[in-house]
This record gives structure tokens, C-alpha cells and sequence, in this order.
């Protein structure tokens, strides 16, 4: 898969329709009526990664409403989970997203928009979680999460972050259909108190169908995310390289190395 990095602006999101959290806090700011529900999702996926397909669990959640009466939809990810991982790195996938969730819904409550605090759960993970025992180094488990860095940060400590982002073909699998997508994905090594980990996030994503109406519009929301990350490790003193998807470079390998992977 393609890293593609830019020096990039973000651009201001469309606060009549917005496609992210801040998008509803500033709609507020700006006395807007907003009205919002949130509905966590487990959804099995498939991502197409070092030539062969992996399985997973996406973390997501939907966010609905309206804004001055406008309805608005759209999603984030919040963590993955290998299926073929063990019990405990389920957990931390469930444990990881359910803070960066809960950070979300505080952003929300301070701007005075009411959201029904619904959460992840780990008994719909560990339930639909393979018991294959699986000691890849590269399971995907968030260790560590950004607010995790910053506080390290915060205590006097030195960190350095290395951003790699990529472009990750995937397949959603449904009850009645699959659907084919490219996940916008950074991979945040951590290196601090004599050791290195990895924080990893998904930042967007986009159904490749569609790619020439929904890719541009992922990038910038992928891109917007990515400088309020920066944003809190500049503040915390968190040495990172500052680099951004670049729409103009973002082709990410679509080959199909052969069987199709089906549905649990």
C-alpha cells in the first residue's frame, strides 16, 4: 500500500452536513441546534495487508442527527481487532476505543449537545473472537493510545513519534452484503522511556465504488483528524513528523491476490 504524505491544510468542514465530531461542536459553537445519537458497531472485516487478507473487527461507531434541522450521518472508527489475536489484545481494542469514545462524548457534552452515552462491548468481541492461538508481534491491539503519549509527554518525559500512513483495501462483511473499501490508516510508532510501541488509528475510510465521490471528501476528514492529533502532541512537546495524505498520491494496490475472503 501507498504512504502518501503532504504538508496539508486542513480545510473547514461543512457544518450543514458535518462529517466528524468537531464538525458538531463547532455547529453548536456557532448556536446551531444539534441534536446527536451515537450506535457503537462491531462489524467483521477483512483488510488486504503484506500480500494476504486479515481478518478483524472495525470498531465504529455511527453518529445521526440534525443540525438546525439538516440530518446529518457519518462514522468513526475507533480501534481494530485481529480476530485471529488472543483474548487480552480484544480486550485492548475494546478498552482503547471505549476511551477515545468517551473523550468524544465529553467534547460533545461541553458543547451542550445531549448524547445517550452507549459504549463497546467486550463480551460482543470476545464472543465473535477466534480462539486460534496467534503470537504475531503485529497483532492489532492499540498498546498505547494519543492521549496515553501526551500525558507521558506531560510528565517531563521524552517522546518521538514516527507517523506512517497508508491507504488498506478491505472488505465489510454484512448479514446481506459485503462491501468493498479503502481504510485510511496511521501507524503512530511511539518510541519513549527506553522502548517503542505503536499506536495505531484509522482516520477515515471511503467505499471504493464510489471513490470519486466519497475519496476526496475521506482524505480531508483523515487529514483534519490527523492535525488535531498533532496539534495535542505540539502542545504536550511531542517530537512527530507532521505529514498528511495526499489526494494527488493516494492509489492504493486494489489486486486481488486470489481468493476472495467470505464471510464468517
Amino acid at each position: 500500500m501507498d504512504t502518501a504524505c503532504s504538508s496539508f491544510q486542513a480545510r473547514q468542514s461543512d457544518i450543514a452536513r458535518p462529517a466528524r465530531v468537531r464538525g458538531l461542536v463547532r455547529a453548536a459553537d456557532q448556536g446551531r441546534d444539534v441534536s446527536c445519537v451515537a450506535d457503537p458497531q462491531v462489524i467483521h472485516t477483512d483488510f488486504f495487508h503484506e500480500n494476504q487478507w486479515k481478518p478483524a473487527h472495525i470498531l465504529l461507531c455511527w453518529f445521526t442527527g440534525t443540525v438546525g434541522g439538516v440530518p446529518f450521518d457519518f462514522r468513526k472508527c475507533y480501534s481494530r481487532s485481529r480476530l485471529t489475536g488472543t483474548c487480552s489484545q480484544g480486550i485492548n481494542a475494546v478498552m482503547s476505543a471505549n476511551r477515545y469514545l468517551q473523550a468524544d462524548y465529553r467534547l460533545l457534552g461541553k458543547a451542550g449537545i445531549a448524547v445517550p452515552w452507549t459504549f463497546f462491548s467486550i463480551q460482543e468481541v470476545l464472543l465473535r473472537q477466534r480462539t486460534d492461538q496467534d503470537t504475531d508481534q503485529d497483532a492489532d491491539c492499540n498498546p498505547m493510545t494519543v492521549n496515553d503519549v501526551v500525558q507521558i509527554a506531560r510528565e517531563g518525559n521524552e517522546i518521538i513519534v514516527e507517523a506512517n500512513l497508508h491507504a488498506v483495501m478491505a472488505i465489510e462483511h454484512y448479514p446481506d452484503m459485503d462491501i468493498d473499501k479503502i481504510y485510511l490508516m496511521a501507524d503512530l510508532v511511539v518510541i519513549t522511556l527506553g522502548s517503542t510501541t505503536h499506536c495505531k488509528r484509522c482516520l477515515g475510510s471511503y467505499a471504493t465504488e464510489n471513490e470519486d465521490r466519497e475519496k476526496m471528501s475521506a482524505i480531508s476528514v483523515a487529514n483534519q483528524r490527523l492535525q488535531d492529533i498533532y496539534e495535542q502532541f505540539r502542545e504536550a512537546g511531542v517530537g512527530c513528523n507532521e505529514c498528511f495524505f495526499d489526494e494527488l498520491a493516494l492509489f492504493p494496490d486494489k489486486a486481488d491476490p486470489g481468493r476472495r475472503p467470505t464471510r464468517l
